[in-house]
């Protein structure tokens, strides 16, 4: 089944967070509710999402579909070194960044809070050099932007709570979303 774009970013962003309500579908795709309605509604009546109070979430067809449109729009992009070597860089700062939220959750100090936000930056910036080939990577950037911002501010909170925009949450949904784009599997080691 194939996606266009408009869909493709909304259903993406439904896979990455498993469960995804209107406003932060709107939020997330810049898209008023006006447009994902119907787009939701239509999706639905495709067999992709189904709809429940607490938001929506992807069936097994929608799944397959955005992983159909990662397979198709970002065929270029898989194998090409600089790619390759960006997403290395990226998986050894996952393993740093990790290790840093179980230290800070351990201990909530002020040094592992500063080590884990030097490293959420990294890839903030990094991700500047895969914008020009993934536009869409510049939400990523903003919201690493606005969540770093905010723990600045005092919001410790913000480092790594399930039910907010944290900085773990958009590390998580950016991890799936690269491993999308270049067609690999998570590793569950």
């Amino acid at each position: 089944m194939t996606l266009e774009a408009h869909e493709f970013a909304v259903l993406n962003i439904i896979h990455l967070k498993r469960l995804a309500g209107d406003d932060a579908l709107a939020a997330l795709t810049g898209l008023d509710t006006a447009t994902l309605v119907p787009l939701i509604g239509a999706a639905a009546a495709r067999g992709l999402v189904m709809s429940t109070d607490a938001g929506h979430m992807l069936l097994p067809e929608g799944t397959d579909a955005v992983r159909a449109y990662c397979d198709d729009a970002y065929a270029a992009l898989r194998g090409d070194a600089a790619i390759e070597a960006w997403y290395r860089r990226f998986e050894t700062l996952n393993t740093r960044f990790i290790a840093l939220l179980t230290s800070w959750q351990a201990h909530t100090d002020g040094d592992a809070l500063f080590e884990a936000l030097t490293v959420v930056e990294q890839p903030s910036q990094e991700i500047d050099r895969l914008v020009p080939r993934i536009p869409r990577y510049r939400g990523y950037q903003q919201r690493f932007d606005a969540v770093i911002g905010a723990i600045d501010g005092g919001d410790a909170d913000l480092l790594c709570n399930p039910r907010r925009d944290s900085a773990h949450n958009i590390w998580f949904e950016f991890h799936e979303d690269i491993l999308g784009v270049l067609g690999r599997p998570r590793d569950t080691t």
